[in-house]
């Protein structure tokens, strides 16, 4: 842990893997211990039309990572230096970091998460993405997030849901 950041940091986690020097909040806000300041998240924005313009899909980090740090996976070089780098959603980030899904399983699987077989707990996990509960992509607070499955997390489905709870907030 770094010593003037305080105890709200937590070293990023990726695939259960610590990325060094990276920190982030349970806002989503990255830190770096190299360049010592707050990264800026890339806005990526979706086909799905809004009647401004396009709509906000999330925001995302490109992290420096030391060659070889994923076994399994060769990354991208990044910029002139030709170093890997891994590009994480800061929802990504916040849930993998401060609610891993071992921890912190879908309220439906909250009471057999512990007893399911591994190899059914990697295949839930591939299966897994992370839901802004009030659906605004820019609100990564780690209250606002949780574990569901794709099918949950569709757009049609979200205005429905709101819909029926009585959501006040634009849906159309």
């Amino acid at each position: 842990m770094i010593t003037y950041l305080n105890s709200d940091f937590r070293p990023v986690i990726r695939y259960g893997i610590v990325i060094p020097h990276y920190y982030c909040n349970n806002r989503g806000d990255i830190w770096s211990a190299k360049t010592n300041r707050f990264l800026k998240a890339k806005q990526k924005y979706s086909a799905r039309l809004k009647k401004e313009g396009l709509r906000l899909r999330s925001l995302s980090y490109n992290l420096s990572i030391p060659k070889g740090h994923f076994p399994d996976y060769d990354h991208r070089a990044n910029g002139r230096a030709k170093a890997p780098a891994i590009s994480i959603e800061a929802h990504r980030i916040v849930m993998e970091t401060w609610k891993p899904v071992d921890e912190f399983p879908p309220k439906e699987l909250k009471e057999c998460w512990k007893i399911l077989p591994e190899i059914a707990k990697y295949y839930i996990k591939k299966g897994l993405v992370v839901d802004h509960i009030d659906d605004d992509p820019s609100n990564n607070h780690v209250d606002n997030l949780r574990w569901v499955l794709a099918i949950e997390n569709q757009a049609e489905r979200k205005k429905v849901e709101m819909r029926n709870s009585g959501i006040k907030r634009l849906v159309e």
